[in-house]
């Protein structure tokens, strides 16, 4: 058939609407997805409805159809046009958002390139959508101290009651409690807020909103990256909101309790708040009689006992230390001498008896000088040295000795006379 001709109808892909192949549809390669996608074909059908009629031709006539239409048949690509523009439900924002920014990684890739990829990747037409996850991804690079301190005191003091894997998440929500919500509103923020379980948002709402927290912990870490002209505004504007927040957590308080008592629970807590709108309603008259209302009582819990102060540390005693045994001390300590000092000792009482013994028989014998016994010249020397020193006595008083006369040269200065110059 010619290429204008009209193409037989088919069922969608889900089975619920036909779409006409023809002039109207686009082929392949004409139009495309949302997010940039090709359109998907569709599977081509062989045969008219009237060829597949059973019972109504014979083996002959099917033959002869078949014969009829398979040579000349034309399969036309049939498209599925782009789906309408709707925004995303607040569940897929935040979840967007969320996986933002667990796959960004600042050492390989910088924000604008990873938001392009992200969005691109999920195929998001929306503009507003676009924007909104783009900001809030952002917003959580650009005050990541910032947000890194809250959730980091958060899960501190509340990490029995929230996950670490849902860092993140919290880390989202963080940015737009603390720096967007003026903007969002109380509204628009609590439906965010609802697109996750309430055990989760709960201890989010009591931790942004303890004041006692805010001044005392997060105050004071926030001053060491900001001013406080601003962190005084951040903080003044989040509690601006204390009201609505007080009523979001005390519903959240009451869902999540009933959540843990079981269905029963839930049913019981209805026909609780029956009674009390009947009985505001009847203003106190006698109304009628309800069987099996529990009357819910306060618990009777025990006080905490308070905690023992720690005990005052006491340092160990030293060991004492055993006495060293007699057989490791040194011999001079014990008053023993080794065998060298008592060879030492022993040689000198020796020569001390010797020289006792020397003394002893000097003084019993008389003393007598080899010397004298000896033959000497002595008095020949005697005799010598007195002649020579007379010799020198003599010639010392000038008896024998005869002097020089005097030289001639004295003689020759006689005749010199002196003049006015020379010395008087």
């Amino acid at each position: 058939r010619s290429k204008g001709a009209r193409a037989p109808d088919h069922l969608d892909a889900r089975g619920d609407r036909r779409v006409a192949s023809g002039s109207a549809g686009r082929s392949v390669g004409e139009g495309k997805m949302g997010g940039g996608a090709d359109p998907l074909p569709r599977r081509p059908t062989a045969f008219t409805s009237a060829t597949l009629q059973a019972g109504d031709s014979s083996d002959a006539e099917d033959e002869a159809m078949r014969s009829r239409y398979l040579p000349t048949m034309e399969v036309a690509m049939v498209t599925i046009p782009d789906a309408p523009l709707r925004p995303m439900a607040p569940g897929d924002l935040i979840g967007r958002a969320t996986e933002m920014l667990a796959s960004f990684d600042g050492d390989k890739v910088s924000p604008d390139a990873h938001a392009e990829r992200c969005l691109d990747e999920w195929r998001v037409r929306e503009a507003s959508d676009a924007t909104f996850i783009r900001q809030c991804f952002y917003g959580c690079v650009r005050y990541a101290k910032m947000l890194g301190a809250f959730t980091k005191t958060m899960y501190h003091a509340r990490g029995g009651d929230i996950l670490r894997s849902d860092r993140d998440l919290y880390t989202v929500y963080a940015y737009l409690l603390l720096l967007r919500l003026d903007e969002l509103g109380w509204d628009q923020f609590a439906r965010l807020l609802g697109a996750n379980s309430e055990q989760k948002m709960l201890p989010l709402m009591k931790f942004a909103f303890d004041e006692r927290v805010l001044d005392d912990l997060m105050r004071d870490q926030w001053l060491k990256i900001y001013d406080p002209p601003w962190v005084d505004n951040v903080l003044a504007s989040l509690l601006s909101w204390r009201q609505e927040a007080d009523d979001l957590v005390a519903r959240y308080e009451d869902e999540v309790h009933l959540a843990k008592l079981g269905d029963g629970a839930r049913e019981k807590h209805q026909s609780w708040m029956t009674t009390d709108a009947i009985e505001d309603e009847l203003g106190g008259r006698k109304g009628p009689k309800l069987n099996g209302v529990t009357v819910p009582k306060p618990f009777k819990l025990h006080p905490p006992k308070p905690k023992p102060l720690p005990a005052r540390y006491q340092p160990p005693k030293k060991p004492k230390p055993k006495p060293v045994p007699a057989s490791n001390k040194p011999l001079w300590e014990i008053g023993e001498l080794t065998a060298e000092q008592r060879e030492v000792r022993r040689a000198e009482e020796v020569n001390a008896a010797r020289a006792r013994q020397k003394l002893e028989e000097a003084n019993r014998m008389a003393f007598k000088l080899a010397a004298v016994e000896r033959p000497t010249n002595l008095d020949e020397v005697r005799a010598e040295v007195e002649n020579e020193r007379m010799k020198h006595f003599l010639a010392a008083r000038g008896e024998g000795f005869r002097a020089r006369p005097m030289p001639s040269f004295y003689e020759e200065w006689a005749g010199v006379e002196r003049t006015s110059t020379s010395g008087q």
